[in-house]
């Protein structure tokens, strides 16, 4: 704890320095809740003084009396503290209010606060909080202030008599000569100026304000000077003794108009206006000339820059400006940006001014840096269908080559700094969409040993046990994860699925016991009841597969009042019989029940809750037999029943569930996208006709437009406008819109805009790029296979991709005699031609390239 608190007071100490007051002063407050003790306590009370003047700066008063009113109940000990927190109380209005700790001490460990009576008349004068002085100073500052007002409005005796009652003792008798002499310098009597003004206090505002009205009233007195610049070169000499600021009014003038003859020499005379005094200004200046030569790809530029002026003192070789360059130009060698970093890494273990926790972590971060990069070049070597792959060399990096070299990288970066978090979520961001599963459990499983409490990496491991039928496992990592957030609706649905998983497999392992266990830890994460029916659905199966009939019967009739009538529950027992893998008899048995069921009269719940069953199965794309036979029983069964009357939660699972079937999840084939897509289209607007302010319909609505074998240009731009309703309704019912609502309709519309800012680019609806490489896709993002799908999401997003593709096109995969719409027919002649295919071989190899090469048959050259 005393290491870590060290590094917390170091942190606040270089915020304070860098002025980043905010920062610092929130370190402090942790550094002396965790640690009490003089050196946190200092720290403290200087960020806190920092902060209130940096907000008294800005205006922000009300914030800024908080500050202060924070720092007088800590109670200021460092007298050389006091004088600005007097100050600072007069600006804040609080001086009053605070008055009695400024002669006595009210705290044994506190030195009292005390402020010169000539400071405290300068500040009563200049803010507008003047009035919170003491008593005895009021009259005073409103005698000068009346006296200001009439010199403003021109009636000079009425200021000068104001003065009278200010005696020469008085802290205001500076300002009294002041005004005297500011009267004469409206009169141009220069002489009287002089005479008042050369009494003035140097230390005293009232003489800094002076001298720069005479160094004006010089100029006027002398030679006539015109133009504006001249006027301030004159006032530089008579104020800094040199010119100061003319030379960064040019630099700005030739970086605003894009005169680049004369910068590098502009920049000298900044630089050496600025001298070893200002050593990190001068930097930070030469830094912003040299992100111009980066942002424009000027070499020339950059060259010149490079060789005339000193290199910063971060950057002494100018490594790290000629990596950025190499990074943003467009002709940049990859191979010069990794030398150009490695080597700025060398430049930083040598920085003789800074800390060593400074230099490791500056060097963690170019580690990181050079990661990413490498990480951005790997990609897997079958990124592209055989048919168009090169044999020969086109000069890209080798992809293993970077792979290893992005792996060194970050190895490095978690050598030099593993206390950071980044160092271990860097490689599992950067390297998603290339690593191998397996390195991608350990990268997660890494990062979990060392921060155990990252909420992300605990989903991951639970998705990946649930995946490979260890449910038990998955449940330790989701009970972790509900610890940090016990509120999270998703993981108590998590966690109710992984029980009943765990049930499933307790039973195929033939441990009954503890197979009922896992039913009865699940019962909790169904709180308000409404699963109840699919657990006493499952749970009736399980005792068929444990042999004890009569339990399973009463849980069957059970489910079946649950459900409201048994269809539904007879459903799941048909699902989860397959899985849990009964005897073919005893499966059939259920099956038929439940095929007798269906030719019964419809009704909505039934209904919603089949539809619901189906859909899920199809998104986390769970296999079993007789599953497509299923999908098309429960849509012939929703087709009957399209008059019933549907409520909001059951039109929604109908919509999710003709959703899941258009977008091929869980591998199912729509040979009639059309169908399926009307269907679709019917629900969603029956659910906005009966509730038009759900979001869902809106979202689904957009679905059934993308999907539409329809006019291409007319149903996206359909799909687009449901989008933006989908995200003003959730907007203005939050209550009817989850996250994952906001979240796909925000993807949806963004990939739609990205189509059609390349169609518009390149007067096309793919733009320059090739059928197959689909804005926002990649075929090798495992990213959904990976993570945890939201539970009843409908939509996948590449599945979207291939559907908008498919819409295009105008036909399914299988739609061999399907012809494009016209604006593609030359488009696809022409790629006929070049390619030797036909177009049914053309259209099977687009769509095998989306489908990530599950199609069965390959295309020959003619």
């Amino acid at each position: 704890m005393a290491a870590a608190n060290s590094v917390t007071l170091n942190q606040a100490q270089r915020q304070l320095d860098k002025g980043q007051f905010k920062q610092a002063l929130k370190d402090a407050k942790v550094c002396h809740r965790q640690s009490p003790g003089d050196a946190s306590r200092q720290l403290l009370e200087q960020c806190y003084l920092a902060r209130g003047e940096e907000l008294q700066r800005r205006g922000l008063a009300d914030e800024c009396r908080h500050v202060v009113e924070e720092l007088m109940a800590l109670g200021p000990r460092l007298p050389e503290l006091h004088g600005r927190l007097s100050e600072l109380l007069v600006r804040a209005g609080l001086y009053q209010r605070f008055a009695p700790k400024l002669d006595t001490n009210a705290d044994a460990g506190s030195a009292p606060l005390s402020m010169p009576p000539g400071l405290l008349a300068d500040v009563a004068i200049l803010t507008e909080n003047g009035s919170s002085c003491p008593a005895e100073l009021r009259d005073g500052a409103t005698s000068i202030r009346a006296a200001l007002e009439a010199l403003e409005t021109g009636e000079a005796e009425a200021a000068l008599s104001a003065l009278d009652v200010i005696p020469r003792s008085s802290p205001f008798a500076d300002w009294k000569l002041f005004v005297r002499g500011l009267s004469a310098y409206y009169r141009h009597d220069t002489a009287a100026m002089k005479a008042n003004w050369d009494r003035l206090d140097p230390q005293r505002k009232a003489a800094r304000i002076a001298t720069r009205l005479r160094v004006v009233a010089d100029v006027a007195d002398g030679q006539a000077v015109d133009g504006a610049s001249a006027t301030l070169g004159l006032v530089e000499r008579a104020v800094f003794e040199g010119e100061a600021l003319s030379p960064f009014d040019r630099l700005r003038g030739m970086l605003n108009g894009g005169d680049r003859r004369r910068i590098v020499d502009t920049l000298k005379s900044c630089v050496t206006v600025l001298g070893n005094r200002h050593r990190g200004l001068s930097d930070r200046l030469i830094e912003l000339v040299a992100m111009r030569a980066i942002r424009e790809g000027d070499q020339q530029f950059l060259d010149q820059l490079t060789r005339a002026v000193q290199a910063p003192a971060r950057d002494p070789n100018w490594n790290r400006v000629r990596a950025l360059f190499n990074e943003h130009f467009d002709e940049g060698c990859d191979e010069d940006v990794d030398l150009y970093w490695r080597k700025y890494e060398q430049d930083l273990i040598g920085m003789p001014d800074w800390r060593e926790d400074d230099r490791r972590l500056a060097r963690t971060l170019v580690w990181l840096r050079l990661g990413e990069m490498h990480a951005s070049w790997a990609s897997p070597k079958d990124s592209y269908p055989e048919e168009f792959e090169d044999d020969e060399d086109d000069g890209e990096p080798d992809h293993q080559e970077a792979a290893d070299r992005a792996h060194f990288c970050f190895e490095r970066a978690r050598e030099l700094a593993p206390e950071i978090l980044q160092v271990w979520q860097a490689p599992i961001n950067a390297c998603a969409h290339w690593e191998s599963a397996e390195r991608k459990l350990a990268l997660h499983q890494q990062l979990l040993d060392r921060f155990p409490e990252q909420f992300d990496s605990l989903l991951f491991m639970a998705e990946h046990y649930v995946r490979c039928d260890q449910s038990v496992e998955a449940i330790s990592f989701l009970e972790r994860a509900r610890r940090l957030k016990p509120l999270d609706e998703a993981l108590r649905i998590r966690l109710w699925v992984a029980r009943l998983n765990a049930a499933r497999e307790a039973a195929l392992a033939r441990k009954w016991a503890e197979g009922r266990e896992h039913f009865a830890e699940a019962l909790p994460f169904d709180p308000s009841g409404e699963l109840r029916w699919s657990w006493l659905a499952k749970r009736s199966i399980f005792e068929r597969k444990a042999g004890d009939l009569d339990a399973a019967e009463q849980f069957d009739r059970e489910a079946g009042a649950a459900a409201g009538e048994p269809t539904a529950a007879l459903l799941m027992m048909a699902i989860e019989a397959h899985r849990y893998k009964l005897p073919k008899a005893d499966v059939r048995s259920i099956e038929t029940d439940w095929e007798k069921r269906l030719a019964k009269k419809c009704n909505s719940r039934t209904a919603g809750l089949m539809a619901q069953t189906m859909a899920e199965y199809l998104e986390h794309s769970i296999d079993y037999t007789n599953r497509k036979t299923h999908v098309e029983q429960v849509t012939r069964y929703l087709n009957r029943a399209s008059r019933v009357k549907y409520g909001r939660q059951e039109l929604r699972c109908v919509c999710q569930f003709f959703a899941a079937i258009v977008l091929g999840c869980g591998g199912i084939e729509n040979s009639d996208l059309q169908s399926r897509s009307e269907q679709l289209r019917l629900a969603a607007g029956r659910g906005l006709k009966q509730f038009p302010d759900d979001p869902y319909f809106t979202l689904f609505s957009a679905q059934a437009a993308i999907f539409s074998p329809r006019h291409y240009m007319r149903s996206t731009n359909q799909a687009r406008d449901w989008l933006r309703q989908t995200l003003e309704l959730a907007e203005r019912h939050p209550d009817l819109a989850d996250e994952w609502v906001v979240s796909e309709a925000q993807v949806q519309l963004s990939s739609l805009e990205d189509l059609e800012h390349q169609k518009e680019l390149s007067g096309g609806p793919f733009g320059g790029a090739p059928f197959f490489d689909f804005p926002g896709f990649d075929e090798d993002d495992e990213e959904q296979d990976d993570g945890i799908p939201t539970v009843g999401s409908p939509f996948r997003f590449g599945n979207l991709e291939m559907g908008m593709f498919k819409n295009m096109f105008g036909a399914s995969k299988k739609s061999a005699e399907a012809e494009p719409p016209p604006m593609f027919g030359e488009m696809i002649d022409e790629l006929c031609r070049t390619s030797g295919l036909s177009r049914e071989e053309l259209l099977d190899t687009l769509l095998n390239s989306l489908s990530g090469g599950n199609s069965k048959s390959k295309p020959k050259k003619r």
